[in-house]
């Protein structure tokens, strides 16, 4: 038993494989003596490593063992009890047709093999499949990718050889090499830790892919990897095409700049209760009206179509399939994507990732959701991508431009007017968990202004006027940022991204 759990976890890669397909049906295995007479010729065996013996031979936990007749010579022996008979079973490698001959009691080497019932087999998964089409498409049965793929040449090697001369009429390469289960080094500034590389397959020049039909997702590692890919993608998009951005920045501008006072305006209420035909005039005035409100989720509905515009969708489906922000190591960037169905022997697809533009067809298959969430009193401490330096922005940086917030904004214009009043409007503001609540309490001295004399409407005023024209500044410095527009932008509402929920459909879904 304890040669079995050193095997297991020296063969993790083909227990896993085993669960695998477990799961899918496709295998059934069960506890069985190999020795037993009623396990005869034909009956296939899963090798479980630990016998020195085989495992000298070079084989591995996930070999497969079918029983043949039994030969003279023993190869590996176990004492009986008593009097106990020997019994002798010669089993063949699936992999090489090479036989050994067993030999001992009825119960002997049970721990190292599992029954395969009848009809049933080990199928290949994705890096197997690789494995298969690297030895077809180099001719040569030998190094890592034999030593992955020997076990399911038997079964598989022909579907093998139809892709992998099907792949060869559309890379010139003279070799092929897989990457597997390797590791790549990540770029500095990347936030997630999944180093597997976005390259399965090598050739000359390209970087292949490699993905079963079916489904196979471009973004693996969680959370984690889908909020990194984010990052780079918001950063590339407002560095390279900022036209989404830009669109939200100045909506908002506008929106914010709508909030002013007519004296001739009745309330809300009474418009609507009035239980007259309201005019043209009156209707503009509720219009207007409405567009002080700048809530939590009409910013997130906002906020939303940026990352539902199609460029967007092509710069992180982009970065989702060939890593080009995530790796360090050229190797572990992906340059062509290939689909491929075994059963059919097919390539499905057949896609280049050497720009942008050529993940169209992968952005039109996927939609996304961001949620957004109040990033606290100091924004600069939670700014996802930490791109922006505290000195950047609290205006202590060479230039000494600040990116004021919304909220330090609001709530120094209010107190000049009246700290009295700010202290009041904050303590009976009913909204608990808003993240635009000094903008809230704001607008509600619009609703008292009829009430109050002139002199302080027109302070009010000037203070509206005065807020404005700051945060027409910090949208005018967060304009120019280029690649840093957008934690600018989080950094001036306050706002940092809580949850990323994605869409995903067609041949290469993101998740």
């Amino acid at each position: 038993m304890k040669n079995r759990k050193q095997y297991l976890k020296k063969s993790q890669s083909i227990l896993e494989l085993v669960q695998e397909t477990i799961r899918s049906g496709k295998i059934r295995l069960h506890e069985a003596s190999i020795m037993k007479p009623e396990y005869g010729e034909g009956s296939e065996f899963f090798y479980k490593g630990g016998i020195s013996f085989l495992d000298s031979k070079g084989y591995e936990e996930g070999e497969i063992f079918i029983v043949t007749k039994t030969e003279d010579k023993v190869d590996v022996a176990k004492k009986v009890s008593g009097s106990d008979t020997p019994l002798k079973k010669t089993i063949k490698s699936k992999s090489d047709g090479k036989s050994y001959t067993l030999s001992g009691g009825p119960v002997s080497f049970k721990e190292y093999f599992n029954h395969i019932k009848a009809g049933a087999s080990i199928q290949p998964k994705g890096e197997d499949w690789e494995a298969l089409i690297v030895v077809a498409y180099n001719e040569q049965k030998e190094g890592p990718e034999w030593n992955r793929a020997k076990k399911f040449w038997s079964d598989h090697g022909d579907e093998a050889n139809v892709l992998a001369k099907k792949i060869s009429q559309l890379v010139p390469s003279k070799k092929l090499k897989q990457l597997g289960s390797s590791t790549a080094n990540l770029r500095p500034d990347w936030t997630g830790v999944d180093k597997t590389p976005k390259t399965d397959v090598l050739g000359d020049t390209e970087h292949i892919s490699l993905k079963k039909a079916g489904g196979s997702q471009l973004l693996s590692g969680g959370d984690k990897e889908i909020k990194a890919t984010f990052n780079a993608s918001v950063r590339i998009m407002c560095d390279d095409v900022a036209t989404p951005v830009f669109k939200f920045i100045s909506d908002l501008e506008n929106k914010m700049g709508k909030l002013n006072y007519d004296g001739t305006v009745k309330s809300i209420k009474q418009l609507s209760s009035s239980g007259k035909e309201l005019t043209a005039q009156e209707m503009e005035i509720i219009k207007k009206y409405g567009s002080m409100t700048l809530n939590h989720q009409e910013l997130t509905n906002d906020l939303n179509e940026i990352f539902n515009d199609m460029e967007f969708k092509k710069i992180f489906c982009f970065e989702a399939a060939t890593g080009t922000s995530k790796f360090a190591d050229d190797k572990a960037i992906a340059n062509i994507l290939i689909e491929f169905n075994p059963d059919k022997g097919e390539i499905t697809k057949n896609l280049p990732m050497k720009s942008i533009e050529d993940a169209t067809y992968l952005a039109q298959n996927n939609k996304f959701y961001f949620s957004f969430k109040s990033s606290g009193n100091n924004p600069y401490t939670v700014l996802r991508t930490s791109v922006l330096s505290k000195k950047q922005l609290t205006g202590e940086s060479k230039g000494g431009m600040k990116i004021e917030t919304l909220s330090e904004i609001i709530k120094s214009e209010m107190k000049k007017f009246s700290p009295q009043i700010y202290e009041y409007l904050k303590e009976n503001h009913s909204s608990k968990n808003t993240i635009l609540e000094e903008w809230e309490m704001f607008t509600k001295l619009f609703d008292k202004i009829k009430t109050l004399p002139e002199k302080s409407v027109q302070k009010i005023k000037s203070i509206y006027n005065s807020i404005m024209e700051r945060v027409k500044n910090a949208l005018d410095i967060i304009r120019k940022l280029g690649k840093d527009m957008f934690d600018g932008l989080m950094h001036f509402l306050g706002l940092e991204v809580n949850n990323i929920s994605i869409e995903s459909s067609g041949s290469f879904p993101l998740v």
